[in-house]
């Protein structure tokens, strides 16, 4: 579920590249690049690792990279670069049939996607997919992205 979520994000995060923004001290830096932060929690905290250009990836390469950051986030041997530089944060317990929490903002991310048992269905139907099959034809640049690009 989670490489799904990674997925969609990164679709919608390139349809709406407005979004894509942090605060970079003084003004709103727009990054030109999707790299996506997925939470992982360790015995020694919470680390994020960041599935870089997740909006060139297939489902099948971002469920691969996940599994290896998230393996070596448990063992401590990711290195910093593997968990910086995120532009975007899914933290999902959805798994855990979490009812609520809240989620934090890992910095220099402007937002993050907390999904969680009730939530996760309600921000698929009336945020992302919303998003997902939003089309612009008429704007130069834009992808005219729909769900089935989620393959």
């Amino acid at each position: 579920m989670t490489d799904l979520l990674v997925r969609a994000c990164a679709v919608a995060l390139h349809a709406h590249p407005q979004v894509n923004a942090s605060w970079g001290g003084d003004a709103i830096v727009r990054h030109r690049r999707i790299h996506i932060g997925v939470a992982v929690a360790t015995d020694g905290g919470l680390l994020v690792p960041v599935i870089r250009d997740a909006d060139r990836k297939t489902v099948r390469e971002i469920a691969a990279e996940a599994r290896s950051l998230a393996e070596r986030a448990h063992t401590g041997t990711l290195t910093p670069s593997e968990f910086t530089g995120g532009t975007f944060t899914i933290s999902n317990l959805g798994m855990y049939a979490v009812d609520h929490f809240t989620a934090i903002i890992n910095p220099p991310d402007r937002r993050t996607d907390g999904a969680h048992d009730s939530a996760a269905a309600t921000a698929h139907r009336h945020y992302l997919l919303p998003m997902l099959r939003h089309r612009r034809p008429e704007v130069p640049g834009s992808c005219g992205t729909t769900a089935t690009s989620l393959r």
